[in-house]
C-alpha cells in the first residue's frame, strides 16, 4: 500500500494488514484501536515527533516478521513520551532485524510503556539509547496487570531512575500509578549497559510497595549494568516488595556478568517478605562488584541457590 503518509497507511489499511515503508517516514502520532498490523521496515527509519504509537481495545501491532530481513528502525525526538504506549489488552510484537530507539521521555519509559492487561513479545531486535528523564525504567515499564515476555533480542544503553531497563510496577511519585500483578517472563535474550541512577536494578527494578508481581526468568544474559543512585542496590537486579501473598520470584539459567552496585548487591539485591522464595538454579555470577556483596546481597527473604 502506498499512499502520502504513514499514518495515513496505518489508519486505512485493514485489519490483518501489512504496511511496508518506501522511504523514512515522520510520525506525529497514530492511534491503533482493535485492528491487527504488521509494520515492515524495507531498511527505512519511522521518526516519532509526538507521542508516537498507542495501542488501544484489542489492537496487535507487529514490529517485523519472522523470515523479514530488511530492517525497520523507530526513533523518538519528542524528549517527553515513549516511542509505544500500549494498554487494554492489546498486544506488541518485537522480532529481529527492528530497533526501538534512541527516545526520551519524561514521566514514562522512554521506549514501551504497557498498563492494564497488555503484552509485549520480543522475539528478537534491539531496544536501545531508551532513556527515561527523572522518572521510571528507561526501556520497558511494566504497569497494573501487563506483560513482557522477553524471549530473544538485546535491551541496551538504557537509563531510568526505577530500573535502568526495565520495571515492574514503578509507583508513586516517581512512576505512574499501578495496581495488579506485573509479570516479566524472560527465556532469553541479553540485557547491556544499561543505568539506573536512583531507585535500583540497573537491569530490573521491581519496587512494588504493596503489589504482588512475578519475576520468572529461564535464561538470558545480564551484563555491564550498574546501579549508582541514590539508593544503589542491586547491579543488574533489584527485588523490594512488601506483598508475601501473590508475588513469585523464580531465576533459573541465568549469566550476571560485570555487573556493578556503589551500594549493595553487584549483581541482585533481595529484600522480600520472608515467606516469599526466592529460588536461584543454575545462575552463574562473573565480576561482579559493591560495597557490600559484590554477587548478591540478601536483606530479607527465603533465597536458595541450587546447580
Amino acid at each position: 500500500m502506498q499512499t502520502a503518509t504513514l499514518k495515513e497507511a496505518l489508519t486505512n489499511v485493514a485489519d490483518r494488514g501489512t504496511v511496508t515503508l518506501l522511504n523514512d517516514a515522520t510520525l506525529d502520532s497514530i492511534s491503533i484501536t482493535d485492528k491487527s498490523i504488521t509494520l515492515l521496515g524495507g531498511g527505512y527509519t519511522v521518526t516519532c515527533t509526538g507521542s508516537g504509537f498507542t495501542l488501544n481495545g484489542s489492537a496487535v501491532l507487529s514490529l517485523g516478521a519472522p523470515d523479514v530481513t530488511d530492517t525497520l528502525t523507530i526513533l523518538s525526538i519528542s524528549d517527553t513520551t515513549p516511542i509505544m504506549q500500549v494498554s487494554d489488552q492489546s498486544q506488541l510484537y518485537l522480532y529481529d532485524h527492528v530497533t526501538l530507539g534512541p527516545s526520551i521521555s519524561q514521566g514514562t519509559s522512554g521506549g514501551i510503556q504497557l498498563g492494564d492487561f497488555a503484552q509485549f513479545t520480543m522475539y528478537g531486535g534491539t531496544i536501545t539509547q531508551c532513556h527515561s528523564r527523572l522518572s521510571i525504567s528507561g526501556a520497558i515499564s511494566i504497569t497494573d496487570n501487563s506483560k513482557f515476555y522477553f524471549k530473544d533480542g538485546l535491551i541496551e544503553n538504557c537509563t531510568g531512575f526505577e530500573g535502568g531497563a526495565i520495571s515492574l510496577h514503578p509507583g508513586p511519585a516517581i512512576g505512574p500509578e499501578s495496581s495488579g500483578k506485573a509479570a516479566l517472563y524472560m527465556e532469553g535474550g541479553t540485557i547491556r549497559n544499561c543505568t539506573d541512577s536512583y531507585h535500583g536494578g540497573g537491569a530490573i527494578c521491581a519496587e512494588t510497595g504493596s503489589q504482588p508481581f512475578i519475576l520468572e526468568i529461564t535464561g538470558g544474559t545480564i551484563e555491564q549494568c550498574t546501579a549508582d543512585g541514590t539508593q544503589a542496590y542491586g547491579g543488574a537486579i533489584y527485588l523490594d516488595t512488601n506483598n508475601s501473598m501473590a508475588t513469585s520470584i523464580s531465576i533459573s539459567n541465568l549469566i550476571l556478568k560485570e555487573n556493578h552496585a556503589d551500594d549493595l548487591g553487584g549483581a541482585i539485591y533481595v529484600d522480600v517478605p520472608s515467606s516469599v522464595e526466592v529460588p536461584l538454579t543454575n545462575v552463574r555470577i562473573e565480576g561482579g562488584s559493591a560495597t557490600d556483596g559484590g554477587g548478591l546481597y540478601l536483606k530479607q527473604g527465603r533465597l536458595t541457590a541450587s546447580q
